[in-house]
């Protein structure tokens, strides 16, 4: 009997501990953070879902931060959306979306090969010499050094390009013993996966890369993409630098 009223005493104060954690709960910061990721609006309903709790206080909530103008509501039709009054980014999933509208459109004009790469070069001069952190000094090549230190490290660099950056990527490196030129495998390559046209990305991608490396080695240097799998989600990048 004792024991019996230990376990309900203890299951008590579990459950008494579970309430009091969940009261710790920075309701507020929860809701700004969903609310940033959706820029269209969320209303009531949708924000409750989105944080797990009920509608009761997400209104509470709302009412405090509505109060700081930290968030603003629209009435569109029958629904009251509300937004975070801070809109200083673009989720992932609304840019991925509309860079492959962006490219699909542009893949429906005919557009070649080498039109994508223009547009590469264009991003390039926008980007200005170094995209991203750029390259340590010490693994550019002197005059009259072999480049094939450089090209092995840019091949590790390769995946942590501001525009391809993906973490899952595999990078395979073939350098060729003049040292002037090389060709990298890129394999699990998942944006192939969102749509066949974003094949054309990496032709956009090699106009930026020849660019840069142009300017960084002050030298004449061509990047092509060569072979490419959609099914397996891998492509080869070649790029061959001017002897001269």
């Amino acid at each position: 009997m004792r024991e019996n009223t230990l376990k309900s005493s203890n299951n008590a104060k579990g459950e008494k501990s579970e309430k009091i954690d969940r009261r710790k709960i920075d309701w507020e910061n929860k809701i700004l953070k969903l609310l940033l990721q959706k820029p269209l609006g969320l209303t009531i309903t949708d924000i409750a879902k989105g944080i797990d709790t009920s509608r009761i206080t997400v209104s509470k909530y709302l009412t405090s931060l509505l109060a700081k103008e930290e968030v603003f509501a629209k009435e569109i039709g029958v629904y009251k959306l509300y937004f975070s009054s801070e809109r200083s980014f673009v989720p992932m999933d609304l840019l991925k979306k509309f860079y492959i509208g962006l490219l699909n459109g542009l893949t429906a004009k005919n557009l070649t090969k080498e039109d994508f790469k223009e547009f590469g070069y264009s991003i390039a001069n926008s980007l200005g010499k170094t995209p991203g952190s750029g390259l340590p000094d010490n693994v550019i090549p002197l005059e009259g050094e072999s480049f094939k230190p450089f090209l092995k490290y840019f091949g590790t660099y390769l995946h942590y390009f501001d525009i391809i950056y993906d973490k899952n990527i595999i990078v395979e490196d073939d350098i060729n013993e003049d040292g002037f030129s090389a060709r990298y495998t890129l394999s699990n390559i998942d944006l192939l996966e969102l749509s066949s046209n974003f094949i054309y990305h990496f032709h956009i991608l090699s106009g930026v890369i020849e660019k840069f490396l142009s300017r960084t080695l002050e030298k004449e240097v061509s990047c092509t993409v060569k072979e490419t799998d959609l099914d397996e989600k891998t492509l080869e990048i070649s790029i061959k630098i001017n002897q001269k």
